[in-house]
């Protein structure tokens, strides 16, 4: 889509070897000039990826994007929900005014501490509910590492709803239309939609993984733990040689995270 909306209308008609820095920072400029400069960054950075392939392929000899730097100054995201907000998110939450699906999916992302894509794309095969794992295949993955999640008591609980309230659904959280995934603005706009039910500062579906990933710490287990909770890459020599699974260590930390949510349900 960025490629189409933005690049092609502006290079298309160049010959990929012609290409330079200057054309990058000029396509740039005119994204920024429009007020998007995070958009430009995104921009740069599929284009960037798209070079690398080429020149993998031998299509071309270089990357134009090159030491080209991104335009636009990011913010980490820091929203974290207090233990009262989570309160109230828990106490409301089965009242809002969304789909069922929509509120099993944010209760998945807050118990499981998973991404919001990986959870809205989630498939049934890929649980084993017998055994308590949910093995989330490399191609889903935003990291491309296959990832195996322990789910919870408190996990089942929400998925053995989501299964009788769609018994014939190939995906977990489908849309209403078709047996296909809920789209990428289907949950950050319910969560928007619900902002004064809830009747807190705007948060976002990702924002309950931080806040699941905060807790987790703060309950006593280790970042080494939540990073493969999570399934954040590890950088550095010692990774490559690290084959432990860690899943004794992941299902003590998601079921203590389970029983403090059912705590803050019942409160």
């Amino acid at each position: 889509r960025m490629l189409e909306h933005d690049v092609l209308p502006i290079l298309g008609e160049h010959k990929a070897h012609a290409i330079d820095r200057s054309d990058i920072n000029a396509l740039l400029e005119k994204i920024i000039a429009r007020g998007a400069p995070i958009q430009a960054n995104r921009t740069l950075a599929v284009t960037r990826k798209m070079y690398n392939w080429a020149i993998e392929q031998d299509l071309v000899q270089s990357n134009p994007c090159s030491h080209v730097r991104a335009p636009g100054v990011e913010k980490s995201r820091e929203r974290v929900l207090s233990t009262t907000e989570l309160q109230v998110f828990l106490a409301r939450l089965p009242d809002a005014a969304m789909s069922q699906v929509m509120k099993l999916a944010l209760a998945t992302i807050l118990i499981t501490a998973q991404r919001p894509s990986e959870v809205r794309r989630a498939r049934w095969e890929e649980f084993d509910l017998i055994s308590g794992w949910w093995t989330i295949p490399s191609d889903t993955v935003k990291n491309t590492l296959s990832h195996r999640v322990w789910l919870s008591d408190l996990a089942r609980e929400v998925l053995a709803v989501a299964r009788w309230t769609n018994p014939d659904r190939e995906h977990v959280f489908p849309s209403r239309q078709e047996d296909k995934p809920m789209t990428k603005s289907a949950l950050p706009q319910a969560v928007a939609r619900n902002r004064d039910w809830f009747g807190m500062p705007a948060f976002k579906p990702h924002d309950l993984r931080r806040t699941a990933g905060s807790n987790i710490t703060s309950l006593g287990h280790n970042r080494l733990v939540l990073g493969k909770i999570l399934n954040h890459k590890e950088i550095g020599v010692t990774s490559v040689y690290d084959r432990y699974s860690y899943d004794a260590e992941k299902r003590t930390a998601a079921d203590h995270w389970a029983k403090v949510l059912g705590e803050f349900g019942e409160s």
